[in-house]
């Protein structure tokens, strides 16, 4: 075929998607930077203008004919970054087949429950508290009473935001049935390039495989927690535990990792990690927003605006292991964004997938618990580092097992809440997951849309899975990267490496081949279970 018209349908695609994009950007960095009132409806209309761009039915049937005429073997193909465009289009197209009305619908409530989650302050004890008061609480606390009221007021959003959710994933299911779907669930893994069964199969093995060492784990973390809060094991309850979804591995008293980061400076730490492999990211740090304050988003993240090189990272840095790891996290997110080839067409001046962002951020979040890391970066010294390497391996490893038992739970409520938002038993299934994936006892006698607390569900739908891939992904670019710069910290042959072989190219093909590409073999669960679970049957 002559690519003419596609070359000109992407051309223009490219040219206001771009300025769109970056509105956005722009404006929900103000939202949630600031909690202003009037960037809620700067955020809604940016996100309607990008929606409606999208959601033209002509567009849509544009692509998908320039793409089957592609496919016709009796045509000449497509040069290969058009295709990959096209392609990228199409997802696009899918996810955004929204009415006028949805559009201006989801645009708005998106924009509400966004400032919903960013002004919310939880009540403990007449006090307002931020969710680094209650981690804090929950982290140190001995008083059950008032652990059990800082984790209800962790939960309090829960119910502010749940009519919005329920909103939100009956909108989306309404287009995605339009297009042909069962749900929105099951569009957003195809326009993900995901296949359903081969993702749930993959999670079924990780399931299946994590189940012996994570009770073996949550056995030792339980003793420990029984006896520094003086609660009977079997009388255990989700505010025992130190992390508000059971999303980490607790402090079992083997070793503080805090105590190595009282009174860092993590935000310098994070710039010479990155030193260390070749990239300097103080532009990008003197244009994010790194420290905590009231009406401010109390998560955390990276954004490209416009995926025009301004690169900027929000965090709510305290001085522990865990905004260590956060930061070093999103930093990996933001290293991925600028390092992208500048030169590419907007479509495809972005990580291959969001999964493969997530690998990079994920694998430079664990130098944290690493003692050559420590050494090197941290500079504790070296005899203190190598005797408790073992520990800290032990940790990273129940961390890692934690984390699986709780992917599997977000990942099945959201494709059931999504089946059925209807069903009057949400609540009720949210805790039957959690019992079963993470071992948790359901407080008795709660009826409370505690699902509704974790924002990823109203804002990040569908989102997940791709954190648990990223995890298997970073295993194994990890090894990779031990054969060809022998490790990360302070190997500028592995940054290289990772510019060119994965970050230089950004969405020129599928994330698969990328990740074929970069590791010399197909995305396996092996090298995460040989890193992280066959390991940890005899640990904690």
């Amino acid at each position: 075929m002559n690519d003419s018209e596609a070359r000109a349908f992407v051309d223009r695609m490219n040219a206001e998607l771009q300025p769109a994009d970056a509105a956005c950007g722009h404006a929900e960095w103000r939202l949630n930077t600031t909690g202003d009132a009037d960037a809620e409806a700067e955020v809604a209309a940016a996100r309607a203008r990008w929606m409606r761009l999208l959601s033209n039915p002509a567009d849509s049937t544009l692509v998908k004919r320039l793409l089957a005429e592609a496919d016709d073997a009796a045509r000449a193909s497509l040069e290969p970054q058009l295709r990959r465009q096209l392609e990228i289009l199409r997802s696009l197209f899918l996810e955004n087949g929204f009415s006028s009305e949805e559009i201006e619908r989801i645009s708005s409530l998106e924009a509400e429950t966004v400032s919903l989650f960013n002004t919310h302050r939880g009540n403990v004890n007449g006090r307002r508290v931020s969710e680094n008061d209650i981690d804090a609480i929950l982290k140190s606390s001995t008083d059950v009473a008032e652990r059990r009221t800082a984790w209800e007021a962790s939960k309090e959003v829960g119910s502010i935001v749940r009519e919005n959710v329920i909103e939100l994933v009956r909108l989306r299911n309404a287009a995605a049935r339009r297009g042909g779907f069962d749900n929105f669930y099951a569009m957003q893994l195809a326009a993900q390039e995901i296949d359903e069964d081969r993702l749930f199969a993959t999670l079924g093995r990780l399931a299946d495989l994590t189940d012996e060492p994570f009770r073996a784990g949550k056995s030792v973390i339980d003793a420990h927690l029984s006896a520094t809060q003086g609660v009977d094991v079997r009388d255990l309850q989700p505010w025992n535990y130190s992390d508000l979804f059971f999303q980490e591995r607790p402090d079992t008293g083997d070793f503080d990792l805090d105590a190595l980061f009282a009174g860092a400076d993590i935000e310098a730490l994070t710039l010479a990690t990155y030193d260390g492999i070749g990239f300097d990211l103080r532009g990008i740090a003197a244009r994010s927003d790194l420290y905590e304050r009231d009406g401010k988003d109390q998560h955390a993240f990276c954004v490209n605006i416009g995926r025009a090189g301004d690169v900027r990272v929000l965090c709510n840095l305290r001085d522990t292991a865990r905004w260590m790891e956060t930061n070093l996290h999103e930093f990996g997110h933001a290293v991925y964004d600028v390092e992208v080839d500048p030169e590419l067409p907007y479509l495809l001046r972005g990580p291959a997938h969001t999964s493969s962002t997530e690998a990079i951020a994920m694998l430079m979040g664990r130098l944290a618990n690493s003692p050559e890391w420590l050494t090197e970066v941290r500079g504790i010294e070296r005899s203190v580092a190598e005797r408790i390497g073992g520990t800290l391996a032990d940790q990273l490893r129940m961390h890692m097992l934690v984390f699986v038992r709780w992917c599997l739970v977000m990942t099945h409520f959201e494709r059931d809440l999504y089946r059925d938002p209807e069903r009057p038993d949400l609540d009720v299934l949210w805790w039957d997951y959690v019992e079963r994936f993470q071992l948790l006892s359901r407080p008795e006698g709660r009826s409370a849309p505690d699902w509704a607390a974790k924002i990823h569900l109203a804002l990040a739908p569908v989102y997940y899975h791709n954190y648990m891939i990223g995890e298997m992904m970073a295993s194994q670019i990890q090894h990779r990267l031990d054969d060809v710069a022998g490790g990360i910290v302070n190997r500028p042959i592995a940054g290289a490496y990772l510019r060119d072989k994965m970050f230089r190219p950004g969405a020129s093909e599928r994330w698969d081949h990328t990740v074929e590409r970069v590791t010399g073999e197909p995305l396996s669960v092996e090298y995460f279970a040989r890193q992280f679970i066959h390991r940890s049957s005899a640990t904690t």
